[in-house]
C-alpha cells in the first residue's frame, strides 16, 4: 500500500512538475509574444511618424510650385479675355512669383498690355518681358 501511495504521489509530484514547465513555457511564449507585439507597434508607430513627417515636407515643397502653376494659369486667363493681347502667341512661365512673358506680339502696346495685365495679377511678383516685336507672326 505505501508503494501505492508512494507511485501516486510521485505521478502527482510529476504531473504537477511538467504541468508547471508546461505553464512556465507558456507564460514565457506569451511575454515574448507580447514584447514582439509591443515592438511591431512601436516600429509602426514610428515608420508612421516618418511618413508624417516626410508627407508634411513634400506638401512643404510642392507649395511653391503649385502656386507658380496657379499665377500662370491665372495670368493665362487673362491673357485670353483681353481683346487687345494675342493670346496664344504669348508663353507664360512662372518661378517664384516671377512672370515671364515671351513670344511674338504685333506692336509695343500689345507687349505693354500683357505685361500689365501680368503684373495687375494677385500674387505675381515681377515680371519679365522677353517678347519679340513682328508684324508677321511665326
Amino acid at each position: 500500500m505505501r508503494t501505492r501511495i508512494s507511485i501516486a504521489l510521485a505521478l502527482t509530484l510529476a504531473a504537477s512538475l511538467a504541468s508547471g514547465c508546461k505553464q512556465s513555457d507558456t507564460q514565457r511564449a506569451e511575454d515574448e509574444a507580447k514584447k514582439a507585439g509591443d515592438q511591431a507597434t512601436a516600429a509602426l508607430q514610428q515608420a508612421g511618424q516618418e511618413v508624417k513627417q516626410g508627407a508634411e515636407q513634400l506638401g512643404r515643397e510642392a507649395k511653391p510650385l503649385l502656386d507658380d502653376a496657379t499665377l500662370t494659369a491665372k495670368v493665362k486667363a487673362k491673357l485670353a479675355a483681353d481683346p487687345e493681347v494675342t493670346a496664344y502667341t504669348i508663353d507664360v512661365d512662372t518661378s517664384g512669383a516671377v512672370v515671364t512673358l515671351s513670344g511674338h506680339v504685333e506692336s509695343a502696346d500689345e507687349s505693354a498690355e500683357a505685361e500689365k495685365l501680368a503684373r495687375d495679377t494677385d500674387g505675381v511678383q515681377s515680371v519679365v518681358n522677353r517678347f519679340v516685336l513682328s508684324s508677321c507672326r511665326q
